[in-house]
């Protein structure tokens, strides 16, 4: 393999970026991932400063990033995301590949290098429907509570990773399978388990037969057990084609009942604009989601009526949807996702 492709420099640029307690609890660092390579990054001031603004308040200082680790891995990261788990005193690494490769990591201070906790491979015939290509990217997207992570497959499928809530806990988890005998299920002394469960897939077709052509899924904040904002479009369009079908996206919630493993669906609105491009959940105690299009912005919450505005006057003749005008305005937005 070493004769056909050979990697000359490393990667240098950046495609995914979290933030999570990557050494131990108490520091946050920021990882990046671009291509094969893992970095890991630490904020610290530049000098020392003592000036202050016209308020009489110190500025703070400029801040430098310094790479405190660099990891090459075997394969091109296409999603990544963080676990807190405080138990285990460090957060986990959640990496995806291609085509529908999962892998579990975590940073070993005894060795001072990633280690692999689990790896979860969904990449059989069954899986494929009988493509032997696929343009999806297998995005992960964890839960705000961290009970689960959700990773797309191929476009129609959810894979589920249930995590345990206490790693170091020797009280049995409902999620997991017991042995017959009981006294093999009392151990000696206490022991280190993985931090994953289970991992089981949920064919979207089954949630809701109009579900294809995802176009982002979320976990939202603010409910008893985990749910999932799919957004979607079932029959698609173009921008020349909106005179004859526009307002083709839709979203559904799903709550995800891992111990019985039944999905409902609780939550859809139909009918949104056609270029809907992805959705925000939006954190407690306003809850829902704001869905993002090109040429507006729209919140939806479960318990209230959705509202949309509409960013420029094209909105106006491309989509039936009722939206507030307010390009006429100076609108700021302020996202901050790490």
């Amino acid at each position: 393999m070493f004769s056909i492709c050979r990697q000359t420099h490393p990667a240098t640029g950046i495609e995914h970026a979290v933030s999570c307690c990557f050494f131990n609890n108490e520091e946050t660092c920021l990882v990046t991932a671009g291509a094969n390579i893992i970095k890991v990054f630490r904020l610290l001031p530049e000098g020392q400063t003592k000036e202050v603004n016209a308020a009489g308040q110190p500025i703070p200082p400029k801040m430098k990033l310094e790479c405190l680790a660099s990891y090459t891995l075997w394969g091109n990261v296409m999603s990544m995301a963080s676990v807190r788990c405080p138990s285990a005193g460090r957060d986990l690494l959640l990496v995806s590949f291609r085509e529908a490769k999962l892998s579990v990591l975590q940073y070993d201070p005894q060795t001072d290098n990633l280690i692999t906790l689990s790896m979860h491979y969904f990449e059989e015939d069954d899986m494929k429907n009988g493509w032997t290509t696929h343009p999806h990217i297998p995005w992960i997207r964890v839960d705000p509570e961290c009970r689960c992570a959700v990773m797309l497959l191929y476009g129609k499928k959810l894979a589920v990773l249930p995590f345990r809530k206490d790693i170091t806990n020797e009280d049995g988890d409902p999620l997991e399978a017991k042995p017959l005998d009981s006294k093999l299920a009392q151990p000696t002394q206490p022991i280190n388990r993985a931090p994953t469960l289970a991992s089981y897939v949920i064919v979207l077709k089954d949630l809701d037969e109009k579900i294809d052509n995802i176009i982002d899924i979320q976990f939202l904040h603010g409910y008893y057990e985990p749910t999932l904002l799919i957004l979607y479009e079932p029959v698609r369009t173009f921008a020349g084609r909106t005179a004859v079908r526009n307002d083709t996206c839709a979203m559904c919630g799903v709550s995800l009942n891992m111990s019985a493993r039944v999905h409902p669906v609780i939550w859809a609105t139909a009918h949104l604009p056609f270029d809907c491009i992805r959705a925000v959940p939006v954190q407690k105690p306003l809850g829902g989601c704001l869905i993002m299009a090109v040429n507006s912005l729209i919140y939806l919450n479960q318990s209230v009526p959705p509202y949309g505005v509409s960013l420029n006057s094209i909105a106006t003749h491309t989509t039936n949807f009722p939206l507030r005008k307010l390009f006429d305005l100076f609108l700021f937005i302020k996202i901050i996702k790490i």
